[in-house]
């Protein structure tokens, strides 16, 4: 123990640039310190000009993140789009124990139940803003649970990435950060980055000789968008953002347009098709034999590759503040074990139609690929590519 306390010196960074649409850290520099890639975003947050609204229920505090880019210099070593709507999918996969210990916590997310006698109850109620950044709900965000630069490394060597920078961008879109509240965004509090230095010089120049890069599976996104419908549809569509790209996983995220998505996490969700049916064609093949064609299917598509997942119990009439089925349909992602190199992708996708809005709005279909790249080192100089 005394070798790493020795060794390695926990260190508060404060942004570089910060306003209420963007924050900048950089931690590159002439001394040339050595990272774990343990990174973490501390005080998360946002205030309302009134206060007292209740925080989006999937993303907690983590739903004012738009976007999450980290860049040596100009060159983009990982850029995560579509960032608070992944965090939707992910705060929930996890266990029931982890969201009813950890998560109201930790980000302000609103997941877990447990049974007390004959009654289901969710013990964590929802976090509130103020209008005050002092006394708001603020969170953590460990940034190597998202980013696969990070999650893959041993280390971050600022001697080979020389102007190494984590840019932030914002989502002020009440309807996200706080779905159904009549309040308006107020700002985003100050946030700051504690980072774990090596300090030893010996095990520093170790680990610096050593390094030789970094092959990691980072998450891209390509978006579509699914007009309103007046009747049963089914559409092909081209996904030309993941040519020559190898991916692994590929996620599926149905997002709601309108007032009828559920005022617990406004569209940072995926909503339930009527009579759904989807399957990918790869390279001229279609990748799965049958389509996933049911919600059953669609659960076991997920749980299969990306494991436990907390879903929305349907609460019984008399729960704090809820009733019947108010968030159930809300949780309805599909996945895709692609597992090859693509050079075209095709995705067809049905839906059916009903006079109920839930089921005949617009879509905004988000897809993630977990792609893989890499880093390779070659003296002091370095090249990022696609596997």
């Amino acid at each position: 123990m005394s070798f790493y306390t020795n060794s390695i010196v926990s260190r508060e960074v404060e942004p570089v640039f910060h306003t209420s649409q963007r924050t900048e850290f950089k931690l590159g520099g002439p001394d040339e310190a050595l990272y774990l890639p343990t990174m973490r975003i501390c005080n998360l947050g946002f205030t309302t000009t009134t206060g007292g609204a209740s925080i989006n229920k999937a993303a907690g505090v983590l739903s004012c993140i738009k976007r999450i880019e980290i860049l040596d210099g100009n060159v983009s070593l990982e850029n995560f789009v579509n960032f608070n709507q992944y965090v939707g999918f992910r705060e929930q996969n996890r266990t029931n124990n982890d969201n009813l210990s950890q998560s109201e916590q930790l980000t302000g997310k609103d997941y877990g139940f447990v049974n007390l006698s004959d009654t289901i109850v969710n013990l964590n109620l929802p976090s509130t803003t103020t209008n005050n950044v002092s006394t708001t709900k603020t969170g953590w965000l460990s940034l190597r649970d998202y980013m696969a630069f990070l999650s893959d490394s041993n280390e971050v060597p600022c001697k080979v990435f020389k102007d190494l920078r984590v840019v932030i961008e914002y989502d002020n879109n009440m309807s996200n950060l706080c779905p159904g509240s009549a309040d308006t965004f107020k700002e985003i509090v100050r946030p700051f980055m504690v980072v774990d230095e090596v300090v030893n010089s010996e095990l520093k120049q170790q680990r610096e000789n050593n390094y030789k890069g970094v092959t990691y599976r980072p998450m891209e996104s390509t978006q579509l968008f699914l007009p309103v419908i007046a009747a049963d549809t089914s559409k092909t569509y081209t996904l030309t953002g993941f040519n020559n790209k190898t991916i692994q996983r590929m996620l599926m995220v149905k997002a709601p347009t309108t007032t009828i998505s559920t005022n617990s996490y406004g569209s940072l969700c995926s909503v339930n098709f009527l009579k759904p049916s989807s399957n990918l064609t790869v390279n001229g093949s279609q990748l799965l034999p049958q389509p996933i064609d049911t919600i059953a299917k669609e659960l076991s598509s997920v749980s299969e590759s990306w494991g436990d997942c907390n879903l929305v119990f349907p609460y019984a009439s008399g729960d704090p503040g809820l009733s019947v089925g108010v968030d159930i349909g809300f949780n309805s992602y599909v996945n895709f074990d692609v597992n090859s190199f693509v050079r075209e992708l095709q995705l067809n996708v049905s839906r059916g139609f009903d006079a109920d809005g839930y089921y005949s709005q617009a879509i905004n279909l988000i897809l993630y690929g977990e792609v893989i790249k890499n880093v390779m080192v070659t003296g002091s100089t370095y090249t990022v590519g696609y596997v």
